[in-house]
């Protein structure tokens, strides 16, 4: 394999799209970090109890507490639970309904 086909090879597994996307979660990773270190030392050296970039404490069994981007945000995890047991009927009666007009076209086709 001369140099040419080799350097074209390398091209084409440089961009093979899993490669990027493993790429781009760990720039995410080492950013995500830095943000959280660099948080960290500054609250340390101005020794202020303010709210972190990211973070999470919680609060009681049922509530936690969110802190994004100095931000607090408290979620209600009964709250979180019948809206997703909602959800999760709603796209079970869905289903459900597909599979009836799946089968009632697949019938009238026949």
């Amino acid at each position: 394999m001369g140099r040419v086909e080799r350097k074209e090879q390398e091209k084409k597994e440089r961009k093979h799209p899993v490669y990027r996307y493993f790429m781009i979660i760990c720039i995410l990773i080492i950013i995500f970090y830095g943000i959280m270190i660099v948080d960290e030392a500054v609250r340390s050296m101005l020794m202020t109890e303010e709210p972190r970039a990211f973070g999470y404490t919680k609060i009681n069994a049922d509530v936690h507490q969110i802190y994004f981007c100095g931000q607090k945000v408290l979620i209600d995890e009964r709250k979180v639970r019948t809206q997703y047991s909602q959800w999760r009927n709603d796209v079970q009666v869905l289903w459900q309904q597909f599979k009836e007009l799946t089968e009632q076209f697949v019938m009238n086709n026949l």
